[in-house]
């Protein structure tokens, strides 16, 4: 009798390349993407009927919830939007902090919901990246800086979190990007999309470290190339007292981090694994299924 294929909680954002790239790795790899949807639509009654949209949201988080009760594990990807600073008790509100004015949007609604029940209710094997690793450090106690443009570490290190020749590409180009990416995936190529905006040092003693030992070992640990495309972050005094930063940036800003008393494989990565710069974007997610 056959395996039941495990099914994973992921995000619905299939707007932005990285999501596709990791639902359809989920699939290659013979899991099943359960896509967790974000948005009120008219046919949920939010135009049609008038409902309150305090109801409709009650609603909605009340299926993201049900939904989470049928998932193995969970990748939480990146975002366009930024968290509202008041989720960590920041007052201030930096000019460049991106907020989403869409009432309809409930993405961090639900992705607390998501991240709350990996977390705490039933723990579960865990993928966030960029946007999804900075929820996790807010939900267990953590801070953000809202522009590192404007840290002086950053600016004295010279280090680029935003790599100027990335741009979200339309869509006909994106679907051509993905059919490149996994057509060198098949053929064992280095399916790398785009360029790496700089190097990071991986800390040894880590899961993270492993992974880069076991699938592509050639590599220097102290010195490897990821895109990391983001304009906010977090660096040691922002990190979560449950977190143990794994990855550093030049200027000292954390790329990845680990959960300390989380029983189950994760993984936080500021950078954006997916992209498979240095090749671990299929095998981390083949991890993360071999870990439920």
């Amino acid at each position: 009798m056959s395996r039941s294929p495990v099914k994973i909680a992921i995000t619905c954002d299939t707007q932005r390349l990285g999501c596709k790239l990791l639902i359809n790795l989920l699939k290659i790899n013979g899991a099943e993407p359960v896509v967790i949807p974000t948005l009120l639509k008219a046919e949920d009654g939010f135009l049609k009927f008038n409902t309150p949209c305090e109801e409709l949201k009650r609603k909605h988080l009340e299926k993201v919830s049900e939904l989470m009760k049928g998932v193995d594990a969970l990748i939480l990807p990146g975002n366009k939007y930024d968290l509202h600073p008041s989720y960590y008790k920041d007052d201030s509100l930096h000019p460049k902090t991106l907020l989403c004015d869409n009432p309809c949007n409930l993405r961090f609604d639900s992705e607390f919901i998501m991240a709350r029940y990996a977390l705490f209710e039933r723990p579960m094997p865990i993928l966030a990246i960029c946007g999804g690793m900075q929820l996790i450090n807010v939900i267990l106690g953590g801070s953000l800086v809202q522009d590192l443009t404007d840290d002086s570490r950053t600016q004295e290190s010279g280090t680029q979190h935003c790599d100027p020749n990335f741009s979200h590409k339309p869509d006909i180009i994106q679907e051509t990007l993905k059919e490149r990416f996994f057509r060198m995936l098949e053929n064992g190529e280095n399916a790398n999309i785009f360029d790496a905006t700089h190097g990071m040092e991986i800390i040894r003693d880590s899961e993270l470290a492993r992974l880069y030992k076991k699938y592509a070992p050639e590599l220097d640990l102290s010195d490897i190339d990821e895109l990391s495309i983001h304009h906010q972050g977090l660096f040691k005094e922002n990190l979560s007292k449950e977190l143990k930063a794994v990855a550093y940036a030049p200027d000292g800003l954390i790329e990845a981090a680990e959960i300390h008393s989380h029983p189950k494989f994760n993984i936080l990565t500021q950078f954006h694994v997916e992209y498979n710069v240095s090749r671990l974007a299929n095998p981390i997610v083949q991890e993360l299924i071999k870990s439920v």
